[in-house]
């Protein structure tokens, strides 16, 4: 999903667990729960480096681990990717260039939405952590440095 465009794209209770959504567009996307009592998105450890969040409604979504950085490809770790072509074999592994995105605004968030360092965003304001502790996951397991569909 590399680059793909999900402006203003309804995405409530999506699941988007271990996704590749490098470069993705959530300008306006909705990734809360469609109904209350539902559940919001699950972004849990997906690769979101680069991603543009203006206005995303993350209330109730879970992005547990999720990897989202505010810095160029070239101020964070290597980050390789691979996917299957269209001839159906493995490519060789490639290097992510992404330019700096800002982190989502805190009006994207609710009390209950579930940031990658694992604690609600009620609880991270509660401890005053800025909103690039929030987005930081902890260990374990440690930020993925590399994606793979998953039978690869």
């Amino acid at each position: 999903m590399n680059g793909t465009d999900f402006s203003n794209a309804h995405l409530e209770g999506a699941k988007f667990d271990g996704a590749f959504m490098a470069q993705v567009n959530l300008t306006n996307a909705y990734l809360n729960p469609s109904d209350a009592g539902a559940d919001g998105a699950s972004l849990t450890m997906a690769c979101l480096q680069g991603a543009t969040f203006s206005n995303t409604q993350f209330q109730g979504a879970d992005l547990s681990f999720a990897l989202i950085t505010d810095k160029d490809s070239d101020q964070n770790p290597p980050f390789t990717y691979q996917y299957y072509g269209q001839d159906g074999n493995l490519t060789p592994p490639f290097s992510l260039e992404y330019s700096a995105e800002p982190f989502p605004a805190d009006s994207c968030f609710d009390d209950s939405t579930i940031c990658p360092n694992l604690f609600t965003y009620g609880a991270n304001t509660a401890e005053r952590n800025t909103i690039e502790q929030m987005m930081t996951a902890t260990s374990p397991p440690p930020p993925p440095t590399s994606w793979k569909p998953r039978n690869a």
